[in-house]
């Protein structure tokens, strides 16, 4: 029998709440899904597992979300990957920031919101 991999998405999130919550909605979905708590750890772990979409909280103590798409377009094995950014703030501008294969979600959305938005990539 031959089963198609599974898609995987890293998720970074400090927030356990919502962190939890994605993986559950993502993994009944069939997605593989990794996490990490912060944007600095959230590249090494990008690096390491190549995942197929990255979705990542605005804001880190460390890092936002635009520092971590930066390093990880530095990098050839992680340029490509689609990445989901979320955002509390309605009225932030990311416009000018934003570059292709990025798109920014703005709390609250909902479930089906996500799934269409990873759908665009998937």
């Amino acid at each position: 029998m031959n089963q198609a991999k599974a898609k995987s998405i890293l998720i970074l999130e400090g927030h356990e709440l919502l962190r939890d919550s994605l993986k559950e909605i993502l993994s009944i979905e069939g997605f593989q899904t990794e996490y990490s708590y912060d944007g600095v750890s959230g590249i090494d772990k990008a690096k390491e597992t190549l995942p197929d979409l990255i979705i990542c909280a605005s804001q880190f103590p460390d890092i936002d979300c635009w520092d971590v798409i930066l390093a990880l377009r530095r990098n050839s094995s992680t340029r490509k990957i689609p990445f989901i950014c979320i955002s509390d703030n309605p009225l932030c501008d990311h416009s000018q920031k934003q570059r292709k294969r990025v798109s920014v979600l703005t709390k609250p959305f909902t479930i089906d919101k996500l799934l269409n938005t990873i759908s665009g990539y998937m």
